[in-house]
Parts: structure tokens; C-alpha cells; sequence
């Protein structure tokens, strides 16, 4: 993914770049947010909502299929009024319904943070009205034309915002996410990283090394029937990697993973640091999440070979 390019401004020195922003947002990003969920989600709304009081034993589309005066924005409109910002459904039952504005003043009271859960649900809960953004998939979309112009601090990885390092490293760890026999450490590591409050970085870690241990399990199984590999440990599966020149690359690389995995042994049990009193950094554990991914994928792209 290129990298956004500078505007006149910015080009002849008059106005200085955007840094990247992980505690806090600009008007821009916050507005271009916005723009880009009404575009995609409510775009033709009328300017009011009416609706039939919700009934809690019932799931909302259960509710509205076959009503004959349900679209699909007015659908994402309720789902977000009530499930989103929490608010009752009797107001759709009334005489003037809810006026549609409600959702940008709603919005703009939101923290910085909660604009991002926003931007979330919208991407996860709702269905997109707009055909471009179906058809390019809205969290790739928003990515390019939002969060990465507007020097947002976060990307979508598949439906979860993480903190950002570079778009080859996201698109590393993506493709990970996807491989069959490691999707869930490296999701669990990816919801780890996606935390703001309370985060375990020694956790990150180990799940990503455990990616490697699923990853390279079955690449020896397949490689080396002969072997249960399902018993043997990381350590002695990537010995066996480096002995038997099952990667046709440099056995450095072979080596590197199995010094990485010593380094974490020692470190690292289970998440938990060997002193319990420190943890590691987050750009540590970011570089550990990083390196496993892209040995998982080169694994995998060997068998694939």
C-alpha cells in the first residue's frame, strides 16, 4: 500500500504532515469517519425513521423481514440506535419516528476511542448499502481511503483495529490469520494487540509462537509422514526442519526461529513473564507477532510449492 502522497502544502513546506495519531483523532479523520459509514450504511434515509416497537424475545431481522416499508439503511439505522448508542426502540413508534441527524449528533459526543467502537460496529454489525463498498470489502476500503490518509494510528486486520507499524507487516500478519492451521493464535494475538486497556504483551507473543508450532507441525506431518509431529515440540520440530533441509531457503532462517524460540521459552510461560514483575514491550511483542507470521507464511508457501 503506497504511501498517501502530499499535498501542495505539504510538498513546499507551508503546512507540516499529519503525525500519526493513536491517542486522539483530528476533526478531518472524525468527520471523514463518518462520512464514509453514512455513505456506506445510510445513504437515502428518509428524514425520519419509523418503526414498530422491537420485542426482546426476537431478533431485529426476524422482525423486519417482508415489512413492507423496510430498507436496508433504515435496518442499519435501528440496529445501530439500539444495539450501538443503546437507546429505547419505543422512539420509533412514534408519531415523527427518529429524526436521522440524531446519528451524527450522537457521534460527535462520542470520545475518540468509542469513535473507533463506532467504526467497528458499523463494519462488523451492519450490511452495506453501497455497492462499491460490498463489493471491495468496507474494512479494506476504509482502510485506503480513510484511516491511512488521514494518518490514523489503526488499521483493519480482516474486522479487528489493531496499532499500525507498517501496511507490509498488516499484510503479513493477515495472511497468517487465514492459514488454516495456525487462523486462531494469530487471531487470539491479533485481539491481544487490539486491546487498549489491560494488555497482555507477553500473551501476544505466545500465541504467536504457538502459530509457529501448529504451522510447522503439519508442514513436517506432510513433509515427513513418517513422524507424528502432533507430539513433538516447536524446539524439536524446527531441529528437525534445519537437519533434514526441509525448507529449500538458508538454514539461517530455520535457525533464527529456533534461537526466537528459546528466547521465548525463557521468558515466556504461558503469557506469563518468568519475572512476574516485568512484561514486555509492545514493540517487542509487535516484532515477535511480525517475525511468526511471516515464517508461518513462508511454511505454507512452501507446501504450497
Amino acid at each position: 500500500m503506497p504511501a498517501p502522497r502530499k499535498n501542495f502544502s505539504e510538498r513546499m513546506g507551508y503546512k507540516s504532515s499529519q503525525p500519526l495519531q493513536f491517542n486522539s483523532m483530528s476533526r478531518a479523520l472524525i468527520l471523514e469517519i463518518f462520512n464514509f459509514v453514512w455513505n456506506a450504511y445510510f445513504y437515502g434515509i428518509g428524514s425520519f425513521v419509523k418503526r414498530a416497537p422491537l420485542i426482546s424475545s426476537f431478533k431485529l431481522e426476524d422482525i423486519m423481514d417482508g415489512h413492507p416499508d423496510t430498507g436496508l439503511q433504515d435496518d442499519n439505522f435501528e440496529k445501530t440506535w439500539t444495539h450501538f448508542f443503546h437507546l429505547p426502540a419505543f422512539k420509533f413508534s412514534e408519531q415523527k419516528g427518529v429524526p436521522v441527524s440524531e446519528l451524527y449528533t450522537k457521534y460527535m459526543l462520542l470520545d475518540w476511542n468509542e469513535k473507533y467502537d463506532f467504526l467497528e460496529f458499523c463494519i462488523t454489525q451492519l450490511k452495506p448499502y453501497n455497492l462499491i463498498v460490498k463489493a471491495r470489502q468496507p474494512s479494506k476500503l476504509v482502510n485506503s481511503s480513510v484511516l491511512e490518509p488521514n494518518a490514523s494510528g489503526f488499521r483493519f486486520v480482516n474486522s479487528i483495529l489493531v496499532p499500525i507499524t507498517s501496511p507490509i507487516d498488516l499484510n503479513t500478519i493477515k495472511t497468517a490469520m487465514i492459514t488454516d492451521n495456525s487462523a486462531n493464535h494469530i487471531e487470539n494475538a491479533v485481539v491481544e494487540l487490539a486491546k487498549r486497556k489491560n494488555q497482555n504483551t507477553n500473551q501476544i507473543a505466545t500465541e504467536a509462537i504457538c502459530g509457529v508450532e501448529s504451522a510447522a507441525k503439519q508442514f513436517v506431518q506432510e513433509k515427513l509422514p513418517s513422524i507424528n509431529s502432533s507430539k513433538e515440540t516447536l524446539g524439536s520440530l524446527l531441529k528437525t526442519i534445519k537437519s533434514q533441509n526441509l525448507l529449500t531457503s538458508h538454514k539461517a532462517y530455520s535457525e533464527s526461529m529456533i534461537k526466537l524460540y528459546g528466547y521465548l521459552s525463557d521468558t515466556t510461560r504461558h503469557g506469563q513473564s518468568s519475572d512476574e514483575t516485568s512484561e514486555m514491550s509492545l514493540a517487542e511483542a509487535t516484532y515477535i507477532l511480525e517475525v511468526c507470521s511471516a515464517y508461518i507464511n513462508y511454511l505454507t508457501a512452501e507446501l504450497a510449492d
